[in-house]
């Protein structure tokens, strides 16, 4: 197998017997037979553009992300892959996760115009789009981008717009709703 991306929340030095307490996020090469469903404990077809998970605890992968949540074919090849799971639980909620990736040369969404060393970002809507150009990043349009990490810290902009930030609890939101309302009628 060749696992292309991976995203790993925690990085922790820990007992190689304790119970790991956070998602691993990956996808594989094309040419991996874990891809194949005789080959794979779930016996599922995945493909290259599939974000797969392995949850916390477990040893079985799943699929987190199909190519089509994310904008893509199932003929396309995602390369590099940063997942952001906003509640950590390994399971996709559209509109609130995020993922930034790059395409293998060839991939037939990149278009005529689109490069191996582009990175797009989708929130798993069924859609995604050009976040940062090749060049901005000092590469040619020959370049591959093979692997990429992105720090998803709460509150932090992110250069190039995207800003990730904590949703707070229902009950806050309604708390500071009431506070704007009465700001606005105090004016």
């Amino acid at each position: 197998d060749d696992a292309d991306g991976l995203e790993v929340t925690e990085f922790k030095f820990a007992n190689p017997n304790a119970q790991r307490s956070f998602p691993i996020f990956f996808n594989f090469d094309v040419d991996s037979p874990s891809m194949l469903p005789e080959n794979n404990v779930n016996h599922e077809s995945w493909n290259s553009s599939d974000v797969l998970v392995t949850p916390a605890g477990s040893q079985t992968p799943t699929v987190f992300a199909t190519a089509s949540t994310m904008g893509l074919l199932s003929t396309d090849i995602v390369d590099g892959l940063a997942v952001y799971d906003v509640d950590n639980d390994g399971v996709v909620d559209p509109g609130s996760d995020v993922a930034v990736f790059s395409l293998r040369k060839g991939s037939p969404s990149l278009g005529v115009a689109g490069r191996g060393g582009d990175i797009f970002v989708t929130d798993f809507q069924g859609f995604s789009e050009l976040y940062v150009k090749y060049s901005d990043l000092g590469l040619l349009s020959t370049d591959e981008l093979d692997a990429l990490d992105v720090d998803f810290r709460s509150g932090t902009s992110m250069e190039y717009g995207l800003v990730v930030t904590a949703i707070p609890e229902p009950t806050a939101l309604a708390v500071l709703a009431g506070i704007s309302l009465l700001a606005l009628r105090r004016r």
